[in-house]
């Protein structure tokens, strides 16, 4: 017996049951219930998921945090990826190639932002890699990390009901699920959702969405007590009262004086929430950290402009936190060493630092020749009709803009006429008006530049420019009109001035 004590004691000096012994009686401090900590003497290998994950669907169903996580899961995720090497490599290397033909394969954008969205929505997302190297997002709820004592992970499972695994990654099977993250710590290893912070206050803004209606009933019908001096008496008021309408007066008849009695509560309509119920909201918002109306609406230019820069910097900070997850856990182990890069946004064309001004001035001394002009053009994103064959000289604009609005405008008149809701005449007004004024500020725009380029135009430009103006104007109104009206359809007036019919010749 005392050999044992003393091997006991030696083993456990020299540290060989400290894990069994840990496991046992490890001191864990965690949350109970609201407004109590209580501590205990017990390890959980299995974490435990958040006290409220089971009401995430709920939350996230607030207006503001679906808006909220909408807007974050766009900014993050929305802006899509190319893929790109290394300095030190072959921008041509095979290895990018089967890269982005795998994020061809299995859409591997819309997989993200999947993935983001229920990660911010549920504080995290794991992805399960399967055989045929497609993606399969697992639902976080049924999701369980295992953990040793001092923190190492070994075990992922997937439970239904607690306690019965319908699916288990041990070893290196821990590979192929892929965790997404929001605010991990060791003591939140599922991270946290977006809503968790302000769960109850999203639950006091529905209380009170619930019981401002009853305090405006209360108002209108206060609380009364009804006292009469036989039951006589009350048997009819209390009948009159009770099948009554709300506008309805109660009549009794033999009622001697002062034998029926009514007390009514008395309430002060000075009481006023709204302090409380914006303050409430403005917490709400805060705590979304999202660029919501809610959010900006009453904050000054200056501070509504570092708010968007923080706002920025944390999405920023999403995007490279997923950005590192994908390129280790995802695209090195499909193709290996060198791995190419995720590189959130467009792929960059080298023309993105140019401006329409700059261009103006390459082509006004010569260095550009027009047809570059417009390519250019094109690559900075700018749709531009087709130019006549001869290009106006140099002292002339390029106005081959057609703002999005405008076509935008000439489509709902369309509509409105294709819906009989305006005759042709009418929708062939409303388009001249229209594309006049689209014009009119292209010319404007047309000088401006010129003159910011150094070239002076004294309000005027050339007649040639002037030319390219008016023919701008009559294709598009051409156009149009081949829309209402196809070739072989005339216009016949009716003879009152004012409406015309459509007839097919």
């Amino acid at each position: 017996m005392v050999m044992g004590r003393t091997q006991a004691l030696r083993e456990l000096i020299m540290g060989k049951r400290l894990q069994k012994i840990i496991a046992k009686r490890g001191l864990v401090t965690h949350r109970e219930q609201k407004g109590q900590i209580t501590s205990g003497m017990t390890w959980e290998d299995r974490q435990p998921h958040p006290k409220n994950m089971a009401k995430y669907d709920d939350l996230n169903n607030d207006s503001e945090v679906e808006t909220a996580i909408t807007t974050l899961t766009g900014m993050i995720a929305g802006v899509g990826f190319y893929t790109e090497m290394g300095e030190d490599e072959n921008p041509e290397h095979p290895n990018k190639n089967a890269i982005d033909n795998y994020a061809e394969k299995i859409n591997l954008d819309e997989k993200l932002a999947m993935a983001v969205r229920v990660m911010l929505g549920k504080g995290n997302c794991p992805i399960e890699r399967l055989r045929d190297g497609d993606l399969k997002l697992l639902p976080p709820e049924t999701f369980y990390v295992w953990k040793h004592p001092t923190g190492e992970v070994y075990r992922y499972t997937q439970e239904i009901t607690s306690g019965s695994p319908i699916a288990s990654w041990e070893g290196d099977d821990l590979n192929n699920i892929i965790r997404f993250v929001r605010k991990e710590t060791p003591s939140a290893p599922y991270g946290v959702a977006i809503a968790e912070p302000i769960a109850e206050r999203i639950e006091q803004r529905r209380e009170m969405a619930e019981d401002v209606p009853d305090v405006i009933h209360k108002y209108g019908y206060p609380f009364r007590v009804w006292e009469a001096d036989t039951e006589e008496i009350m048997d009819q008021a209390f009948e009159q009262a009770t099948n009554r309408e709300v506008d309805q007066d109660v009549f009794l008849g033999n009622v001697p004086k002062d034998s029926l009695r009514i007390h009514a509560e008395t309430l002060d309509p000075r009481i006023n929430f709204t302090e409380y119920v914006t303050h409430n909201d403005e917490q709400i918002a805060e705590g979304l950290f999202a660029p919501l109306v809610l959010y900006l609406r009453n904050a000054t230019e200056a501070s509504a402009k570092t708010i968007l820069e923080a706002i920025e910097t944390y999405t920023q900070g999403e995007q490279r936190y997923i950005k590192r997850r994908v390129e280790r856990f995802l695209f090195e182990p499909l193709v290996g060493k060198p791995t190419p890069r995720l590189v959130w946004g467009s792929p960059r064309t080298g023309v993105e630092d140019l401006t329409m001004v700059d261009v103006a001035s390459l082509y006004q001394v010569g260095a550009l020749s027009f047809p570059q002009v417009q390519d250019l053009i094109k690559k900075l994103g700018v749709p531009i009709m087709d130019q006549p064959q001869q290009a106006p000289p140099p002292t002339a604009t390029t106005p081959a803009q057609v703002p999005k609005e405008l076509r935008t405008s000439l489509s709902a008149i369309e509509s409105g006429f294709k819906a009989h809701q305006l005759t042709a005449e009418e929708a062939l007004k409303h388009a001249g008006a229209t594309v006049s004024t689209h014009i009119n500020r292209l010319r404007s725009e047309a000088i401006r530049s010129l003159e910011t380029s150094g070239i002076q135009t004294h309000g005027k430009l050339s007649p040639e420019s002037e030319d390219h103006f008016k023919l701008m104007r009559n294709e598009l109104m051409h156009e149009f009109y081949q829309r209402i009206i196809p070739t072989g359809v005339k216009l016949a007036d009716e003879g009152t001035g004012k409406r015309f019919t459509v007839i097919v010749e």
